[in-house]
């Protein structure tokens, strides 16, 4: 990440605190709890401000949404913004938010690379044998829809998947079970971008098509 890139970020997160920092006022007068969330993550949590490597929240199992919250708030999982948002979270606020955002439509992204987006593919539905790293379906779900354990994947940013995989490879992210960690390490950078610039185009709803996709 560039110095440039990294100070837009950090621009962009002081003012997303300050708003945060007001939410538990403005939310005793009318607005609901999880405004604040669409500050970074867009309306109904499906249309992040670029840049910011934020995900869409859209579609999220409702369990899978508390457990982020709580690792966040414990510091199990680190990002600065995060934790500190978490902190002011009660309960409440978080089962709140982790129905509002569950019961969201999250719509895909269009793909800009469809060679790439074919290469990851292959990798989503059938794991690449030789290096050990198994199908993203396998715990993900058919069509990456996700469970309440493991991410709905399907729709999700690209920008936001190559960096949840390379700090999941490296160790800066250690929330997992243990289990991506050790997939994403046999990953090769090019192998994560492939998977991330395929599951970004994916629907939110799932149908079994046999093979691999046909892009136009």
């Amino acid at each position: 990440m560039t110095h440039s890139h990294k100070l837009m970020i950090l621009g962009a997160l002081g003012m997303v605190a300050s708003v945060f920092l007001s939410a538990s006022a403005v939310a005793e007068e009318s607005a609901p709890v999880y405004v604040a969330c669409e500050a970074c993550h867009g309306e109904a949590g499906n249309n992040p401000i670029p840049g910011m490597l934020a995900p869409k929240l859209s579609g999220l199992d409702a369990k899978y949404f508390v457990k982020q919250l709580h690792d966040f708030k414990s510091g199990r999982r680190t990002f600065e913004a995060m934790n500190t948002m978490a902190q002011g979270l009660s309960e409440a606020d978080i089962n709140a938010n982790a129905e509002y955002f569950a019961a969201q439509t999250r719509t895909p992204d269009d793909v800009a690379d469809k060679d790439l987006a074919r290469r990851g593919e292959a990798i989503v539905k059938h794991g690449i044998r030789d290096q050990t790293v198994p199908a993203c379906v396998n715990c993900h779900n058919d069509g990456a829809t996700g469970t309440f354990r493991y991410p709905r994947l399907a729709g999700q940013k690209s920008d936001y998947v190559i960096n949840q995989l390379t700090h999941l490879k490296n160790g800066e992210r250690h929330n997992d079970f243990g289990y991506m960690s050790r997939v994403a390490m046999r990953l090769t950078d090019e192998q994560i971008k492939a998977v991330a610039e395929y599951l970004s185009g994916l629907p939110s709803s799932f149908e079994f098509v046999a093979g691999l996709q046909n892009y136009p």
